[in-house]
């Protein structure tokens, strides 16, 4: 399953964003892993390399997590719930809660897939 997102970032001191692909795969009927790629702009420019996980927990409700590979994707471990709404049998929306943990930031994903 691939996902893509754009998320976007404004404060006084600083503005970017990332538009990043997240590639994951059944490994077993409700856990997908796989990686997130992203390439940051403005005050965030570089890329962004972390391994992903995604755990249905109840019907269409997942649990993630992402862990950074790269300097440019952070520090720390990145958790979040969502939920995957469907369009149609292979396209899905995700948006997707996240809380960054050392930084203690909120942040929202609001990410579509493709199925395979």
């Amino acid at each position: 399953m691939g996902d893509a997102s754009i998320e976007a970032f404004s404060a006084d001191d600083f503005s970017g964003g990332v538009v990043s692909a997240s590639i994951l795969r059944d490994l077993i009927p409700n856990l997908q892993a796989g990686a997130h790629v992203g390439i940051g702009f403005g005050d965030f420019d570089g890329l962004e390399i972390a391994a992903a996980a995604r755990y249905f927990a109840y019907q269409s409700f997942f649990a993630y997590a992402e862990y950074p590979l790269t300097e440019d994707a952070g520090e720390g471990v990145t958790v979040g719930l969502g939920k995957q709404i469907s369009i149609s049998d292979r396209i899905q929306v995700n948006p997707t809660l996240l809380y960054q943990l050392d930084e203690e930031t909120v942040g929202f994903q609001a990410g579509f897939a493709i199925r395979f």
